[in-house]
């Protein structure tokens, strides 16, 4: 004989119900917007901005009953919703800090890791021919005329624009879509298809299962 497993109730309504939800959302790709559309979208928004206040509240009594000094934190980002109200003006402390702050620390971090050291090791392969120096300059030449699709200004820039220079641009643009194609075919290849097997087996497959174990009575309901 079979062994009987048991789930708890909330469990299996919120499997379930997911499921729906999923499926009133995902109806927006094939029938446009319509009430049942509407419907999924405002539960999963109060639902989401239930447990999101939960979690926040919770958070916050936890860390400032840790250390008091974390209230000041907590002020500057409440400024952020005077912009709901008559007193908008406050919010621009908020949006100067966290300029400031993702400018000098966060920025400066991405540009070191991201930027700076890949620049030192393709200039080094350059220079030492490493891997094969035609791998190093065809790595180095994308790399010097890519920033050149991004020089908006006439003024400075007309040279690059329409000038004579007008093909290194076109080389710089052609670069960067190639970039763009390539990572977009990345992620819809690996990324995307692994997404879309995820949302199949967690809102298709487990709920549907579990409703049949359910009827069948391989589940117990706890």
């Amino acid at each position: 004989m079979s062994e009987v497993l048991s789930m708890a109730t909330s469990e299996f309504i919120a499997m379930i119900g997911g499921m729906f939800v999923m499926l009133m959302i995902g109806s927006l790709a094939f029938i446009g917007i319509t009430p049942l559309f509407a419907i999924g979208e405002g539960i999963y928004i109060a639902i989401a901005a239930t447990f999101n206040t939960w979690v926040l509240l919770a958070t916050l009594q936890n860390r400032l009953t840790a250390n008091s000094l974390l209230i000041i934190p907590v002020i500057i980002g409440a400024l952020a919703f005077t912009r709901l109200t008559k007193y908008r003006w406050a919010a621009r402390y908020t949006i100067a800090i966290m300029s400031g702050v993702g400018t000098g620390v966060v920025f400066s971090a991405s540009v070191k890791a991201q930027i700076m050291s890949t620049i030192q090791k393709v200039v080094g392969g350059v220079i030492t021919g490493t891997p094969d120096p035609i791998s190093a300059w065809v790595t180095f030449i994308p790399m010097i005329l890519t920033p050149l699709a991004f020089t908006y200004s006439m003024k400075y820039s007309g040279w690059l624009l329409k000038g004579r220079g007008r093909h290194l641009f076109t080389a710089g643009r052609t670069f960067f879509m190639i970039f763009v194609g390539g990572r977009m075919g990345e992620l819809a290849g690996t990324s995307l298809m692994g997404y879309i097997g995820g949302v199949g087996v967690m809102y298709l497959y487990r709920p549907i299962t579990a409703l049949m174990d359910v009827l069948s009575g391989a589940i117990v309901l706890t």
